[in-house]
């Protein structure tokens, strides 16, 4: 959309900044900006002078902020639908992974295992300390715990970058997806594409998407703006 409109867009990564952000923003003058989950930007002021603001999944203390614009995902929706999905498949257990450091990892997760528990079923549960550029390390950690999965097993990866290690890893074990492993990955990342998807159209805004299998179809999310 931005490239439509002729604008030039620069993405700043605040874990590998070195020096503070209100010199990129001076730096680059932008008419807007667009913040994604970082709660140590606020208040906006002191770093964004008067450019409009847009949060992308903040901490709850700016999206309870009835005068902050911000556009969040409706994490129990997404988890509701990738429960409806992987218990429609009926494999012999589940598994929820996790990213543990971000509330709303957290929030798919309990609302994934709440549903699970109603049904009378057991998930079992990875949240990872992963950090930006140390996917060997994730990887590392995830690999044993996969490998001790009941089988078949439903899979709710929090979002397309877990699902695609998951699958990374099955490739190297030979763990078969569809068959041993049914994953569900979140985001619609045009990044991690995965054959074998088909849509359903349930008019909701927002993706959660399957990594595999080609008979299950592809679900969407909410996308909640205020």
């Amino acid at each position: 959309e931005a490239a439509t409109r002729g604008w030039h867009v620069e993405e700043i990564e605040l874990a590998r900044l070195k020096g503070p952000v209100e010199k990129v923003i001076s730096y680059w003058n932008p008419v807007g900006c667009i913040v994604e989950g970082s709660g140590t930007l606020h208040p906006a002021h002191r770093v964004f002078g008067n450019r409009p603001v847009v949060w992308i999944d903040p901490p709850e203390r700016i999206l309870n902020n009835p005068d902050v614009p911000t556009v969040a995902n409706d994490n129990a929706a997404i988890a509701d639908l990738a429960f409806k999905t992987l218990t429609k498949l009926m494999p012999a257990a589940y598994a929820f992974i996790g990213w543990a450091h971000c509330g709303w990892s957290r929030e798919r997760g309990n609302r994934f295992v709440k549903r699970l528990k109603d049904l009378g079923k057991a998930c079992h549960v990875h949240n990872d300390p992963w950090t930006l550029g140390n996917k060997a390390d994730f990887a590392s950690r995830l690999r044993p715990f996969l490998a001790r999965l009941p089988r078949p097993c439903g899979i709710f990866a929090v979002n397309d970058a877990f699902a695609s290690v998951i699958l990374d890893i099955c490739k190297m074990d030979g763990i078969t997806v569809p068959g041993d492993f049914f994953i569900v990955g979140v985001d619609d990342d045009p990044n991690r594409i995965f054959a074998g998807t088909e849509d359903m159209h349930d008019g909701l805004a927002g993706r959660v998407r399957h990594a595999a299998p080609a008979e299950v179809p592809e679900v969407f999310g909410i996308v909640r703006q205020r």
